[in-house]
């Protein structure tokens, strides 16, 4: 149960990752997540579905987004790190993920990710290397779908064979007067 507490891990962080295109300013998209926010996650596992909660805190240094999670899960409180923002070079958002979780089996690492912004859907869709429970390495894909300027819900999937299965779903809420309020990305 463990190794799902590194998909909420990676999950703080990979609400941002986009590609934005030439009518938007990649700074708004990663503005959007300025502030605090409430986190409801609902784990899928083949033992059945776990709750937990969680809170994230967004804050702007420079154009780069901070991002710190703290909750607790299965009695452990856990916390996790990252770092985002736009890359020029590669003309993407991209950012770095680390926690405080230790894995059996899993090497300790920083994940990295990219991502894509979907103008259309007003969501993110995001890809990183990573390890399933039983320590193999796997890809997943982590699409951030936002409802407004104060609610957004991500799910993570991770990839077996050619099919998507999804591992966790976050909804975030954001805490009113913690920030950003009303960030407008062009729709």
């Amino acid at each position: 149960m463990r190794r799902l507490v590194c998909y909420l891990c990676v999950t703080a962080f990979a609400t941002l990752l986009a590609s934005p295109t030439a009518a938007q300013n990649p700074d708004d998209i990663v503005k959007r997540d300025e502030g605090t926010w409430s986190a409801e996650l609902t784990v899928h596992s083949p033992d059945g579905e776990m709750q937990m909660t969680g809170t994230e805190t967004n804050r702007l240094v420079g154009t780069w987004m901070i991002s710190d999670f703290e909750g607790e899960f299965m009695g452990t409180q856990f916390a996790g790190h990252s770092v985002y923002g736009y890359d020029e070079e590669k003309e993407k958002i991209v950012g770095t993920w680390v926690d405080n979780m230790p894995q059996p089996g899993i090497p300790r690492r920083m994940a990295i990710m990219e991502g894509e912004y979907d103008k259309e859907m007003d969501a993110v869709v995001s890809y990183l290397d990573s390890y399933g429970m039983t320590g193999e390495k796997v890809r997943e894909k982590h699409v951030v779908e936002y409802d407004g300027d104060d609610s957004r819900t991500m799910t993570m999937y991770q990839q077996d064979g050619e099919e998507w299965t999804v591992m966790m779903v976050i909804k975030y809420t954001r805490i009113k007067g913690t920030g950003q309020e009303s960030v407008k990305v062009d729709n």
